[in-house]
């Protein structure tokens, strides 16, 4: 039996992606139903006696991410079988976790990696967004980084891990920002935080947890270059962008096609082309749209241009264009 009312401390915590859509679930089936994914949850059970569990859940899939925010009351919740993992970012309460290779503490502000595996959690009052990781995608994000974007494997083993934490610091700091430009991307719309590749650059930031050396190792493919080792094919990368500008390009599709790192991609394109990858992207969509925009015959209208240009979002791409040429995309249409 559900309560009657959400108790007064619980409407006090907000959910982590406030322009999320969230749904509250006021008994622990409802909450074993709104959590229950790719996971096998076995129980959820308040920790307030003679009191009713409280969640407030919202969930989304961004390209390869899938983020769940929530608030609750305090709750025990035992998971069997988790094949993914799971990147838990705390904004308030506390957390305490118990997984099969060791045990971990979470307070405000913390964040925390945890490999697949059962686990079991208890939290207090609390507001957290988890993050979905698929092993493989983890792997390659770390081996790309590396400059080895064939050996996703390597980076990345879950049978070899234990819970991993960022306490306080530059690290968990980033996550939440990277978590906040999310949520601000979504009062835009899924499309504008899918177009971003927000996904790509949280892969990334878990990856530095599992490998902090990949944030001041000199990757493997910029060392070759500097050894004299064989240099990579620049001129077909650059082909690849041009046939797929209306694509979305993220730096991890980039380097795993060109078997850059990802300094070594930046120190290519500054080296050949005087500008970093995402400049020259968006300077070649921008000049292909003005382009369709004097074209003879019946021209596009702006928005076909926009998406033939890669932009899922008008507005940014009228931005952007007006910033490039001086004036918005109607007025280039009518030259």
């Amino acid at each position: 039996m559900a309560s009657n009312s959400v108790p007064a401390v619980f409407v006090d915590v907000t959910p982590g992606l406030e322009n999320l859509h969230h749904r509250d679930a006021e008994d622990a089936i409802e909450i074993l139903i709104s959590l229950t994914g790719d996971s096998t949850i076995r129980s959820c059970r308040s920790l307030v006696p003679d009191e009713f569990c409280v969640n407030r859940v919202g969930q989304v899939k961004i390209g390869e991410l899938f983020l769940i925010s929530e608030a609750g009351t305090p709750a025990e919740i035992v998971i069997e079988n988790v094949p993914i993992f799971h990147l838990l970012v705390m904004n308030k309460g506390t957390l305490a976790v118990e997984t099969s290779t060791g045990e971990l503490s979470l307070g405000e502000g913390d964040v925390a990696l945890l490999p697949p595996g059962p686990r079991k959690a208890q939290a207090s009052h609390f507001s957290l967004v988890t993050v979905a990781l698929r092993p493989k995608a983890l792997g390659v994000a770390a081996a790309t980084m590396a400059g080895t974007p064939r050996n996703g494997a390597k980076f990345c083993n879950p049978a070899e891990l234990s819970p991993l934490s960022a306490a306080p610091g530059p690290q968990a700091q980033l996550i939440h920002r990277m978590l906040r430009t999310i949520d601000a991307a979504l009062a835009l719309g899924l499309a504008t935080a899918a177009h971003l590749a927000l996904d790509d650059v949280l892969y990334r930031m878990a990856a530095t947890l599992l490998h902090p050396e990949l944030l001041w190792a000199e990757p493997a493919d910029l060392l070759g270059q500097r050894d004299g080792g064989a240099s990579r094919n620049f001129d077909i990368l650059i082909e690849y962008i041009l046939a797929n500008l209306d694509q979305p390009l993220t730096l991890s599709d980039l380097e795993a096609r060109s078997n850059y790192s990802r300094r070594s991609l930046q120190y290519a394109f500054q080296e050949r082309l005087h500008s970093s990858p995402k400049q020259w992207i968006r300077e070649q969509r921008l000049t292909v749209a003005m382009r369709k925009f004097q074209c003879d015959g019946q021209r596009p209208t702006v928005q076909e241009v926009a998406q033939a240009c890669g932009y899922a979002n008008l507005s940014h791409f009228s931005r952007d264009f007006k910033a490039r040429f001086g004036i918005n995309p109607s007025a280039a249409k009518r030259l």
